[in-house]
């Protein structure tokens, strides 16, 4: 485009009718013959490469800040028509079809726009096939790995190039994944905003440190079976500060929650041995309705990443529904929501899942009867989800909290210490947050 789409429209107008999303580099957005959407987005910063199979994937364009795309599965209510890639650190606007039209109403310089931009889209399909070259919009191939280079005699090593902080060709080593339709669909009541579909490898299943356990859903009263770890064969390798158990083999975090097959009752292990009372079981189609959302997905079986993050929203949702004291249950499950975030690297909805656990534990916080070890330990967490939510007062508070139980666990009153001196580090500037 010759005028940045940004600088045709009123951003501040626009941005009322659409949310912010970041994306880091490599990452993919959408996939070629994926699930059709229901938004088109607008590039505020970086850069985005497209994709398309040919029969082999190749490079068709690139796309900046200013430029827009998805308005084929918008529009046209098709499936996704190509590849995109995050090719640096981006900024997009997401715009649902109703905001576009909403927005068409009081800002009608976006029809032109985007009939201009799809114009010369057109134009340079055309010369494209009629086999006229234009210049910056080459084909291209993603790159493969080169093959290995000939044995030769040493020689002196060259100064390195400066590599560039943004390229043309997406990140090396980037394969783009199996072109599949996705199964699991997002019900917006259900997954924060800003919540994704993770690529992650599945989680393994060693038989020796899981078996299938036989549980009784409180709810429903149906049985059923489903994983459950062998606690006493676990191996810890290192523990976190916020309390996350590193084991060997196997991560306990994807299959702690238990989600019943029958109404889809999920929650942690320990809390299928929590009574819950008649009349809260009246809630029971509030949980049940999603089954047409996740029916195809084995939520028993499956533990990879995407399943797991069901299981656990799926909780939440019913921890207020079937509890009258959710509170430590709803802080368990964003805590380990927490660690999940973290391992596939989306620093955003970590920060998020982070405040919920702060807020949630800060709730049952004021209600817990826990004395002795239990209480310190509750605290010393408090003071690690503070200060990673980067509220320095609330940390000290819980940390101090923590020491002044002088006959407590020694490891806990040390890490306790610990968090003070970082506390006071950072107010003297001796390092950041």
């Amino acid at each position: 485009m010759d005028t940045s789409f940004l600088k045709t429209i009123d951003m501040d107008k626009l941005k009322g009718h659409a949310a912010a999303k970041k994306f880091s580099t490599g990452h993919v957005i959408s996939q070629e013959g994926g699930k059709k959407g229901n938004e088109m987005y607008v590039i505020v910063e970086g850069k985005i490469g497209i994709y398309k199979s040919m029969p082999q994937e190749k490079k068709i364009a690139t796309l900046t800040k200013g430029d827009f795309f998805g308005e084929m599965t918008l529009f046209l209510n098709k499936d996704h028509s190509a590849t995109v890639v995050a090719e640096s650190d981006v900024v997009l606007l997401m715009i649902s079809r109703d905001a576009v039209l909403k927005f068409m109403e009081t800002q009608p310089q976006l029809i032109f726009a985007i009939i201009q931009t799809l114009c010369e889209r057109l134009d340079k399909a055309n010369l494209r096939i009629s086999g006229m070259e234009i210049p910056g919009t080459k084909i291209e191939p993603i790159p493969t790995p080169p093959p290995p280079a000939p044995v030769a005699p040493p020689a002196p090593a060259a100064a390195p190039e400066k590599p560039e902080l943004i390229s043309d060709k997406p990140p090396e080593g980037f394969t783009p994944p199996p072109q599949k339709k996705n199964v699991i669909e997002m019900p917006k009541d259900l997954f924060p905003p800003e919540h994704d579909i993770y690529n992650l490898a599945p989680a393994p299943k060693p038989t020796e440190l899981v078996y299938k356990k036989t549980f009784k859903c409180p709810v429903c009263d149906k049985s059923f079976q489903a994983y459950s770890v062998r606690t006493t064969r676990l191996k810890v390798l290192s523990r976190d500060k916020d309390f996350r158990s590193h084991y060997q083999d196997i991560d306990t975090a994807y299959y702690e929650i238990i989600t019943c097959t029958e109404c889809y009752f999920s929650m942690l292990e320990s809390g299928f041995n929590q009574h819950i009372v008649a009349r809260f079981k009246e809630n029971i189609d509030k949980i049940t309705k999603y089954k047409k959302n996740f029916g195809s997905v084995n939520l028993t079986e499956d533990r990879s990443i995407n399943p797991v993050f069901i299981g656990y929203y799926l909780a939440l949702k019913g921890a207020p529904l079937f509890y009258k004291n959710h509170e430590m249950n709803t802080a368990k499950l964003w805590l380990r929501l927490m660690w999940l975030y973290d391992d596939v690297k989306d620093g955003a909805m970590k920060d998020f899942a982070a405040r919920s656990a702060h807020a949630a534990y800060l709730s049952a916080f004021e209600k817990t009867d826990l004395t002795g070890e239990g209480l310190q330990q509750l605290s010393v967490l408090m003071g690690e989800l503070s200060l990673v939510i980067k509220d320095l007062p609330s940390a000290k508070t819980f940390f101090v909290k923590a020491r002044s139980n002088k006959n407590g666990n020694k490891s806990l009153l040390s890490q306790a210490e610990d968090g003070i001196e970082t506390i006071r580090r950072i107010e003297s500037g001796q390092i950041k947050l």
